[in-house]
C-alpha cells in the first residue's frame, strides 16, 4: 500500500517510457505531473484512488501510449473526443464512472474493456479500429442496435451484456 504524495506544482526531471502505479494511491486528483510524461508507451494507474475527470491534455500527452490501464478508479466524465490520435493497442478503463458516448477509437486499438461504467447512447457506426478483436462493454447504458459494421472486425471476444440494446444482432454474430 504505497501512497505517492507530491507537491501540486512539482515538475519531474525525468521522462518515463513505462509507468506502473497499479494499487498505489496517487489520487484523488489525476496526477498533474504525468502531463510532462510525453514519452510514455505503457501506463498503468489502475486501482490508484483517482476520483477526478480525465484532464483535457490526456490524449495529446499520452498519444504514444500503446497500453493504458485506468480501471478501478472513480474517473468521471467522458472519454476524450480526440482519442483517435492516440497509439493505443490495449485500453482498460472498466469500473469507473465514465459517461457519454464512445468516441472515435485509435486505428491501432486491438483490445478494449470499458465495462462497468455509465456509457450511454449507440455504439459507433464505424469503430475506426480495423484490428479490434476484443470488445468488452458489459454493464453500461449503451442503447440502439448493434451496428452491422461490427461484422467487419475479426472478433475473438465480444461482451455486450447488461446494456439497453434492442433489435436483432447482425447476421455475422
Amino acid at each position: 500500500n504505497l501512497k505517492i504524495m507530491v507537491y501540486s506544482k512539482w515538475t519531474p526531471t525525468f521522462r518515463l517510457h513505462e509507468a506502473y502505479f497499479s494499487g498505489c494511491e496517487i489520487g484523488p486528483l489525476f496526477p498533474a505531473w504525468l502531463k510532462l510524461q510525453v514519452n510514455l508507451h505503457r501506463l498503468d494507474i489502475s486501482n490508484a484512488s483517482i476520483n477526478d475527470r480525465l484532464p483535457d491534455w490526456f490524449s495529446n500527452t499520452f498519444s504514444k501510449v500503446t497500453y493504458l490501464d485506468i480501471s478501478n478508479n472513480q474517473i468521471s466524465g467522458g472519454l476524450p473526443k480526440n482519442m483517435d490520435i492516440m497509439s493505443l493497442e490495449a485500453l482498460y478503463s472498466s469500473s469507473n464512472n465514465l459517461t457519454g458516448q464512445i468516441p472515435p477509437l485509435p486505428r491501432s486499438l486491438n483490445f478494449m474493456d470499458i465495462s462497468k461504467n455509465s456509457l450511454s447512447g449507440p455504439l459507433p457506426t464505424k469503430f475506426g479500429a480495423p484490428n479490434l478483436d476484443t470488445i468488452i462493454l458489459y454493464s453500461n447504458y449503451l442503447s440502439g442496435q448493434v451496428p452491422t459494421s461490427i461484422c467487419e472486425l475479426s472478433l475473438w471476444g465480444l461482451d455486450l451484456a447488461n446494456n439497453l440494446f434492442e433489435g436483432e444482432f447482425p447476421q455475422c454474430l
